[in-house]
């Protein structure tokens, strides 16, 4: 089995803010040990998902460290009462790691005073963990996040071999999930662009909450444009608009591009 607790100097230098999504947690409870870590202790915690490198953090003092579990140590996972809930497959704990500062302290807020140092002790014996969100996090934001994890987790193949593959279909069942279909978007800014993968079925506001998080910035409204087939802008302003740019794409066979400016 991998060896997750000493990162190489590739990962290290692949953890950007490019791959993740973030939301700031109020509080952590840890089961059945009935824990519970607050960020008045802690400083901003945040859960935080690297999709490019399949992995779920609990990030403490604005993100300055973290706690790692790989995803393929996640048994279950769901989003209820506006809360994420993960549980773990036993044995998980040897592959957590901690991160330091200096490798992603810098992509998010100003640091943090460390008054309390973290553990992987945190986790001992946990067989399932709460996450609840600060009261600004919108419940539109924290179900992004959770359709984000469930399609990187559970919903895409296993690059592993056939032993090592710890999510087999019947888990997919348990949850009552079935497999999305999923479409690519070239998103387009002044200066940057990337591909985004999101499932079909989400809304206009689902998508842009998505992008926001992966560019840690808020998004003009006003200023999202689909590029027809005529490459002509065409102002998304609602979700109708958005169905009608899904429905250009699917029929015309072409890529969807994303002006958002």
């Amino acid at each position: 089995m991998e060896n997750f607790n000493e990162m190489t100097s590739a990962t290290r230098s692949s953890r950007t803010i490019d791959d993740i999504l973030k939301i700031n947690l109020h509080s952590v409870h840890v089961n059945p040990i009935a824990k519970v870590y607050d960020s008045s202790d802690y400083g901003q915690m945040a859960l935080i998902v690297r999709y490019e490198l399949l992995e779920l953090s609990w990030g403490f003092y604005n993100v300055q460290q973290e706690i790692v579990i790989p995803f393929k140590q996640i048994q279950k996972f769901r989003i209820a009462d506006g809360k994420v809930y993960v549980q773990l497959l036993d044995g998980f704990i040897n592959l957590i790691k901690v991160v330091d500062a200096d490798i992603i302290g810098s992509l998010f807020q100003s640091k943090e005073k460390m008054k309390n140092p973290i553990s992987l002790d945190f986790l001992k014996n946990a067989a399932s963990l709460v996450f609840t969100p600060s009261d600004d996090v919108k419940s539109e934001s924290v179900m992004v996040f959770g359709q984000i994890i469930k399609k990187f987790r559970f919903d895409k193949p296993s690059s592993t071999t056939k032993s090592e593959n710890l999510c087999p279909t019947s888990t997919n069942r348990e949850l009552g999930e079935k497999e999305p279909q999923m479409l690519e978007i070239d998103c387009v800014f002044v200066f940057r662009r990337f591909i985004l993968t999101i499932p079909t079925h989400f809304t206009l506001e689902q998508l842009l909450v998505t992008i926001e998080h992966r560019v840690q910035t808020v998004l003009n409204r006003d200023r999202v444009f689909f590029v027809n087939k005529n490459h002509e802008r065409i102002n998304l302003e609602d979700d109708q608009d958005w169905q009608l740019a899904k429905l250009e794409v699917k029929t015309e066979k072409m890529k969807l591009e994303l002006l958002l400016v």
